[in-house]
């Protein structure tokens, strides 16, 4: 029996360093270089963008905003209103992930991942919206897309392909191929 005890003590020892060293074939951590982790991050972000005159232009919040080396910005659960003139009600825009690209200073900022919004016809009346993919740039105050858009309300839907919304009177043009569908009253 002691001529036992010795080489079983020996063979547990192997398999208990084998299966310390064995792959369990659970999912493998991906590899990341530093250039793919982001040099900061913010957790429940919320801002305001005001111009010269103290007005407000956009206000933002997203979830989750990871910053990168090379300056640009990748947002989750990403929600935007853009101001036009006093008075008027914001366009809004909210969609799974935001993206600010390298050099923008944020100043360029494209939602993506299926944007939904709510803005107004040119005529006031209100509308929902949706769309693939949508930038807004807070320079030249523009929401835009090339997309295809779905636009809704009470008195009339349409369909188009690109959106523009531009400056401080918030003018609304759809781009091309538009399909527009009155509902009578």
């Amino acid at each position: 029996m002691k001529r036992l005890a010795i080489p079983l003590a020996v063979v547990l020892a192997c398999l208990l360093v084998f299966w310390s060293f064995r792959d369990d074939g659970g999912p493998a951590e991906e590899e990341t270089t530093d250039a793919e982790q982001p040099r900061y991050v913010l957790r429940g972000a919320e801002w305001s963008s005001f111009d010269e005159t103290g007005r407000l232009q956009f206000k933002g919040s997203a979830d989750n905003i990871d910053y990168f080396d090379d300056e640009s910005a990748r947002m989750r659960t990403f929600a935007l209103s853009v101001f036009g003139r006093e008075g008027q009600q914001p366009w809004i825009a909210t969609a799974p992930e935001g993206y600010a690209p390298p050099g923008s200073k944020q100043q360029k900022l494209q939602l993506r991942g299926g944007v939904e919004g709510r803005g107004r016809w040119p005529d006031g009346e209100p509308l929902e919206f949706r769309t693939p993919e949508l930038w807004v740039d807070t320079q030249a105050e523009t929401l835009s897309t090339d997309a295809k858009v779905t636009l809704e309300s009470r008195s009339r839907n349409a369909i188009a392909r690109g959106l523009r919304v531009t400056g401080d009177k918030q003018q609304m043009s759809l781009l091309h191929d538009v399909e527009m569908q009155y509902v009578p009253r």
